[in-house]
C-alpha cells in the first residue's frame, strides 16, 4: 500500500513537470516559429496550429490539468505521512511538497521547456488536444468564469490575435537575409529600428558645451 502510494506520487509529480513543460513550450511558440515547425517536421507538426486558433482553451487545459494533479499530490503526501507520523508530520509533508513541486513540478521542466520549445510542443500537444475536449465542460465553465470576473472589473475580453515578436521578426529578417531575399545591409538596417527604441538621447544629441555656435548678431 506504502510503495503504490508513493509510485502515485511520482506520477502525479511528473504530470505536473509536463503540464508545466507545455506551458512554458507552446508559450514561447508564435506564428513565425509555428509555421517554420510545420515546414520542418511536416504533417505531425500541423496541430500546432490548434495553438494558434485556441490559445485560451488550451492553456486552461493545462492550468487545470496541473492544478488537479498538483492539489492531488499534496492529499496523497498528506495521508501517507498522517498514516506513518499522524499529525507531527503535517508541516514537515507542506514544505517537502512545496520544495517538490517547485523544483520538480515548475521551475526545472519550465527551464528544460524555454530551450526545446519545438521539442516538447510537438511531443504533448496531440495529448493536449485530446485532454482539452475530455475536460472540456470544465475549461468552458472555468473560462466562462474568468471572462465574468474581468467584465466585472471593468476590463475587456478581446478575441485572441497570434502576434510576433521582435525576436521571431529578426529571425524572420535573417532568414531573408540567408537566401538572398533582402541585402545584409537592408537587414541591419532594419534591426537598427529595433536598437533605436533602446538608445538614451544623450546617444543622439550633441551636448550643449560640445556645440560651436555664432553669437546672434542681431
Amino acid at each position: 500500500m506504502f510503495l503504490s502510494q508513493i509510485l502515485i506520487l511520482i506520477v502525479l509529480l511528473c504530470f505536473s513537470a509536463l503540464f508545466s513543460a507545455s506551458e512554458t513550450a507552446l508559450s514561447s511558440l508564435g506564428k513565425f516559429r509555428v509555421k517554420e515547425a510545420i515546414g520542418k517536421y511536416g504533417k505531425r507538426a500541423h496541430l500546432l496550429n490548434r495553438w494558434l486558433e485556441e490559445p485560451n482553451r488550451l492553456l486552461t487545459t493545462i492550468l487545470v490539468g496541473n492544478n488537479l494533479v498538483n492539489i492531488w499530490a499534496s492529499v496523497l503526501a498528506a495521508t501517507i505521512v498522517l498514516q506513518k507520523f499522524q499529525q507531527k508530520g503535517v508541516a514537515i509533508t507542506t514544505g517537502l511538497m512545496t520544495f517538490l513541486i517547485l523544483v520538480f513540478g515548475e521551475i526545472t521542466p519550465k527551464t528544460f521547456a524555454k530551450q526545446n520549445a519545438e521539442r516538447i510542443s510537438l511531443l504533448l500537444i496531440k495529448p493536449l488536444i485530446f485532454l482539452s475536449y475530455l475536460l472540456f465542460p470544465l475549461v468552458k465553465f472555468l473560462g466562462g468564469v474568468s471572462i465574468v470576473i474581468i467584465r466585472l472589473f471593468g476590463g475587456r475580453v478581446a478575441k485572441q490575435t497570434s502576434r510576433i515578436s521582435e525576436k521571431e521578426l529578426k529571425d524572420v529578417i535573417s532568414v531573408g537575409e540567408r537566401e538572398g531575399v533582402i541585402e545584409e545591409e537592408e537587414k541591419e538596417m532594419i534591426h537598427s529600428i529595433f536598437e533605436f527604441g533602446d538608445t538614451l538621447v544623450k546617444e543622439v544629441m550633441t551636448p550643449r558645451t560640445g556645440i560651436i555656435a555664432l553669437e546672434d548678431a542681431s
